[in-house]
């Protein structure tokens, strides 16, 4: 069956919100794929809803891909997913218990735009990242949630046979930091140039 996911995002002021790929649009109640790879692209409606959001706000946010897989009892894992703790995971997975909320199906995306990490003082210029991602036509797999996932080492619909020049070290590195969608990034803080591609990856004509 694979892995499904839930996406938990915080706001600064620490309310918390939890997705389950549920997406309003034209007023009715959607549902899109749960797994990673069934809604993890560039123009997806349920993704884009959730970053407009989060660009709105002009402020920090934290956010989340978990998998359904992940527990805070994996005490040999401990700090293996970005640093975060079996306590801290545990919370987290308690969270996506809850029924999730939809999100209004959005156009919003990312070009011209930047997502800036203010834990680890990075940034990503998401231009230059769907220009050095794109697959094939217009398909790109969106960076959020591959940034920010926990559990794409377990179970089906991961990012899996990735492409030789995949950054893998990346891959749920921004798990839980603080991080924001800004019209320019800090000038003191570093470009991370992430690359996220599925191998053999094509679209039949």
């Amino acid at each position: 069956m694979g892995q499904y996911f839930k996406t938990v995002v915080k706001s600064q002021d620490g309310e918390f919100k939890v997705y389950s790929g549920k997406v309003i649009v034209n007023g009715k109640t959607e549902t899109e794929g749960a797994k990673l790879m069934e809604h993890s692209w560039w123009y997806n409606y349920f993704v884009n809803g959730i970053c407009a959001e989060i660009y709105a706000r002009k402020d920090k946010s934290r956010a989340v891909w978990l998998g359904d897989y992940v527990s805070g009892e994996d005490e040999e894992n401990e700090g293996f997913y970005n640093g975060l703790s079996c306590d801290q995971i545990g919370e987290l997975c308690v969270k996506c218990r809850k029924k999730g909320c939809a999100v209004t199906a959005s156009d919003f995306n990312l070009a011209g735009l930047y997502l800036i990490n203010y834990t680890k003082k990075q940034y990503v210029d998401c231009s230059l990242y769907y220009q050095n991602s794109l697959m094939d036509a217009d398909w790109c797999i969106h960076p959020l949630p591959i940034l920010t996932c926990i559990g794409n080492d377990y179970g089906g619909g991961t990012l899996d046979e990735v492409s030789d020049d995949t950054t893998i070290e990346f891959i749920g590195s921004w798990a839980w930091d603080e991080i924001s969608i800004a019209d320019a990034p800090p000038a003191d803080f570093t470009e991370i140039k992430p690359i996220f591609k599925q191998e053999g990856f094509y679209i039949i004509q």
